[in-house]
């Protein structure tokens, strides 16, 4: 039952129509990262970014696509302001986008399959020899007029070896929320859903896509890191390719300083000497008796100096 709904969205997905303008990512077919793995996973809904590893796309790993009901709508695509991050596990693929709100615009459904028309996350996953439509294919995506949060799938993993579905339900496989102005969304993907095995491993090498799209009353566009997704069809071979790399390191905490009262050590190994300040603290009586004694006596012995140097003369 699900392949065949799978089967339905899919043709839905191809009647309605198709994003007029598009423009390739320079990097075709070699939009290549490293992402880290998470050595415990990532809480849906905290959007640590330290269990991840952010990508850093150039320009020539960005795609774009639009619909022509205004004329701006490549200059609204690059415009679009995101992060995204990814790592992994033995059993999942991670990943967390946050982008504005300019564009902010999703009155759909749990399940709804025209979300790509609206703001809402297109994840693809796959093998890294996959080709074609070879992928899974789901979305997620927050209601901008009531807050509720929907998800669906578009195309199973084409994968005959596949061992699992995906079915996206929140708060277990995705979230996302508004807060701060910006769009946070935070998504699981376990690798049973798009390969013929349940775990991965450091070296392994998967094949993976994100699409950011929102839209306005007049234009839809999609943001897209690498291509394969939109714009030019379903291209799996077009997909970024994710190796998976060694363990994140813990984020660095900040010790605080604990001042040495030992001597320092100079240049040749030797402890330095540190003549402490003279007190500024105010001199007692008696202390100050003593000085000007002291003073007295000095000045006498002057006096006495310099009557033995006149006599001498």
């Amino acid at each position: 039952m699900k392949r065949i709904l799978a089967i339905l969205l899919v043709a839905v997905f191809f009647i309605v129509p198709v994003l007029a303008g598009f423009e390739e990512d320079a990097n075709i077919e070699n939009v290549k990262f490293t992402v880290g793995k998470a050595e415990s996973a990532p809480v849906l809904g905290e959007f640590d970014t330290s269990k991840y590893t952010k990508l850093e796309p150039s320009a020539g790993d960005m795609s774009y696509a639009w619909d022509d009901a205004v004329d701006n709508g490549l200059d609204l695509a690059k415009g679009l302001d995101f992060e995204a991050y990814v790592s992994y596990d033995a059993n999942n693929i991670y990943a967390l986008i946050i982008t504005d709100t300019k564009l902010y615009d999703c009155d759909c459904d749990d399940g709804d399959g025209n979300v790509w028309q609206s703001s809402c996350i297109q994840v693809s996953a796959a093998a890294a020899d996959a080709s074609g439509t070879e992928r899974l294919e789901y979305g997620i995506f927050r209601n901008s007029v009531n807050g509720e949060l929907g998800g669906v799938v578009w195309a199973d993993s084409g994968n005959t070896d596949a061992k699992g579905d995906y079915e996206p339900e929140a708060g277990k496989n995705y979230t996302v929320a508004l807060k701060d102005g910006k769009l946070y969304y935070e998504c699981i993907t376990p690798v049973n859903t798009f390969l013929g095995k349940d775990t991965v491993a450091e070296g392994d090498v998967v094949a993976f896509s994100l699409v950011m799209a929102q839209r306005t009353e007049d234009t839809y566009i999609h943001t897209q890191i690498a291509s394969g997704c939109t714009g030019n069809g379903k291209t799996a071979e077009n997909f970024m390719r994710l190796t998976l790399g060694a363990p994140i390191a813990p984020p660095v905490v900040d010790e605080p300083v604990i001042e040495d009262d030992a001597p320092a050590a100079d240049d040749g190994g030797n402890d330095v000497v540190v003549t402490p300040p003279p007190s500024t603290a105010p001199q007692t009586g008696d202390a100050g008796i003593i000085t000007f004694a002291i003073v007295m006596i000095v000045a006498a012995l002057g006096v006495v100096i310099i009557r033995r140097k006149i006599s001498v003369k």
